[in-house]
């Protein structure tokens, strides 16, 4: 999902990177929060799955991925992502680049990533 991230969240990040690390356990952390158009609704929940199996299947370095839906508000998603370190990370975001169409054409927004560490 790297084409989504505009130029001040991967500036963000890579100042995240430097200043908080990893959580000192050595992964990254991702949480994203994505709005879909209503209209949209079964093509997104078809392109998520689609993504969570691929991940699963194909990024031996994502420890964990998993999408959520939202119980009050059914167009809302979160994703959380664990990478097993900042280069699965970065293979991560770099791969997915041809799904762009696909999540420019369900989102009803740009998605809000947020990095994290664990506690």
């Amino acid at each position: 999902m790297d084409g989504f991230r505009g130029a001040e969240t991967e500036r963000r990040a890579s100042d995240n990177e430097r200043d908080s690390g990893t959580g000192g356990n050595g992964r990254a952390v991702l949480i994203t929060h994505m709005v879909v158009r209503p209209q949209k609704l079964d093509r997104a929940l078809a392109v998520f799955r689609d993504m969570q199996a691929d991940v699963r299947a194909n990024e031996p370095g994502t420890v964990f991925y998993q999408y959520y839906r939202d119980q009050a508000e059914p167009t809302a998603f979160w994703v959380h992502e664990v990478f097993a370190d900042e280069d699965a990370k970065r293979e991560h975001l770099g791969r997915h680049g041809q799904r762009r169409a696909d999540f420019d054409a369900v989102l009803a927004e740009p998605p809000v990533f947020h990095e994290v560490v664990e506690l």
